[in-house]
């Protein structure tokens, strides 16, 4: 049986396979790294605690809640011309009628991992979304190649070049001041705001 994606015909057992091994690679994964199925389960159990069980894990109850937008509120804290820029792109893609599938792919996998992590109660810390940082960088990327496609049509290459060596510069100051300078370990709201000066 086939299906369509994006008008591109997609065998579903191949579909389904594309799927399931991701899966059952990091189910082996956590097996082999936590030493057997006892502790596997038992961080699935203390993982189902955590999240919707009352608990006593002060750092998660006083750190890792909050909104559901708080995920893009540190990255903008991060990086923020790329985070403004990725999510501005985002809304082209979605409203434009002629869709690239490959860039709609990142799209779709950036909101499957949001939605579900943003809905959970003490997963509110950047760093379990981490990964998607690099999709941001992807999507601001072909923002400037959307911004300046006449110009590279034309092989003029100096304004598009000098704007993503200074977006990188920008996002690479933010990141060595945080983790270099400042030395934080865990990139929580509050000290992200705090290293940023928007509160004391």
């Amino acid at each position: 049986m086939t299906a369509k994606y994006f008008k591109v015909p997609v065998i579903r057992k191949d579909l389904i396979f594309l799927c399931g091994i991701p899966v059952i690679l990091s189910v082996l994964a956590y097996l082999i790294v936590l030493g057997g199925p006892q502790k596997f389960l038992l961080l699935i159990h203390s993982t189902y605690k955590t999240h919707f069980v009352d608990q006593a894990n002060t750092y998660a109850l006083s750190f890792s809640g909050g909104p559901w937008f708080r995920y893009f509120v540190d990255f903008l804290l991060l990086s923020p011309v790329i985070t403004l820029m990725a999510v501005g792109y985002m809304g082209h893609l979605i409203v434009k009628h002629s869709r690239n599938w490959k860039q709609m792919y990142f799209v779709i996998y950036f909101a499957m991992i949001f939605m579900p992590l943003s809905f959970f109660q003490h997963t509110k810390v950047v760093r379990f979304v981490i990964n998607l940082e690099m999709v941001l960088a992807l999507l601001s990327a072909w923002a400037i190649l959307e911004f300046f496609k006449a110009d590279l049509r034309s092989h003029r290459w100096l304004k598009p070049a000098v704007c993503t060596l200074l977006i990188a510069g920008i996002s690479f100051s933010s990141f060595f001041k945080l983790f270099a300078v400042a030395s934080m370990l865990d990139p929580i709201t509050y000290h992200l705001l705090n290293l940023q000066g928007f509160i004391p």
